[in-house]
């Protein structure tokens, strides 16, 4: 049975329910790895969350209050040297968010401990 909005659009696109499926499979499987490991303390505590200043000028209801410490952060920025194109005066860096140390990695790792801490209010 599906129900409301999100059960038509699942009907509509098979693969985007394949997808969804994937994406909690994965979430329930880093769920129970957390719980059952020797770091389950830190991963279940929920802090406060303090934005960055260039967001400073947002709503207040957008900006999430609390966050779980899931990844490593910060993840290190690589300067990619020999790049072709790159101004003088320019250079180019890397964000290695692969490096958070964690079974997921880069933006949704991130994602996923604002809806965590979200859940575990």
């Amino acid at each position: 049975a599906t129900h409301g909005l999100r059960g038509v659009a699942l009907q509509k696109n098979p693969n985007r329910r394949s997808k969804l499926h994937a994406v909690w499979l994965l979430t329930a499987e880093l769920l129970e790895r957390m719980m059952s490991s020797r770091m389950s303390r830190i991963y279940r505590s929920v802090s406060p969350f303090f934005p960055p200043e260039w967001a400073n000028g947002l709503p207040a209801d957008v900006i999430p209050p609390t966050v779980v410490a899931l990844a490593q952060l910060p993840t290190p920025i690589h300067e990619w040297t020999g790049f072709p194109g790159v101004p003088d005066g320019f250079s180019l860096g890397i964000k290695r968010d692969d490096l958070t140390h964690c079974t997921i990695s880069g933006n949704k790792i991130r994602k996923l401990e604002f809806l965590l801490a979200d859940a575990l209010r």
